[in-house]
């Protein structure tokens, strides 16, 4: 298991490699409870029409039982994550990306009336926000990983 000091630089070395290319990184969060919270983050970086590479971080905390702190639980861990990774990039490297959040929610079920604020709060904090069915690094990854 890397530290998160090590994945920073692994991102760097990973996208060091190809500096002429355009990159995306991501991340997004996704949950699942059991007798806990199975938290599950994760980063995705992608090195336009060439693949790309992600790293998860799994925790297990208390049970999460209502939706709302479900999905601002899982938005904070991606906020706290993106801004760390952004200012480390911004600091220590040159190379062209994009940043975005994917929310794992969408206009069908609960989640729907979380849409606007989630939005809203990732944006404001400077970065684009993806909602279902366009949010695949929370809604399929870090799903995949949190089952």
């Amino acid at each position: 298991q890397a530290s998160f000091s090590e994945v920073l630089n692994q991102i760097i070395s990973y996208m060091t490699e190809d500096t002429i290319s355009e990159y995306d990184i991501i991340v997004g969060c996704d949950s699942q409870n059991t007798n806990r919270t199975k938290m599950v983050l994760v980063i995705c970086v992608i090195r336009k029409g060439h693949g790309g590479r992600y790293f998860y971080y799994i925790e297990n905390i208390a049970k999460v039982k209502d939706i709302r702190t479900k999905i601002y639980h899982e938005t904070k861990v991606s906020l706290d994550c993106a801004k760390e990774i952004n200012e480390y990039l911004y600091m220590n490297t040159e190379i062209n990306y994009s940043f975005s959040i994917h929310a794992d929610i969408g206009k069908h079920g609960e989640s729907s009336k979380l849409i606007t604020e989630i939005v809203g709060w990732v944006e404001a904090e400077g970065f684009h926000c993806e909602i279902k069915p366009n949010s695949y690094v929370a809604s399929t990854i870090a799903d995949r990983i949190s089952k």
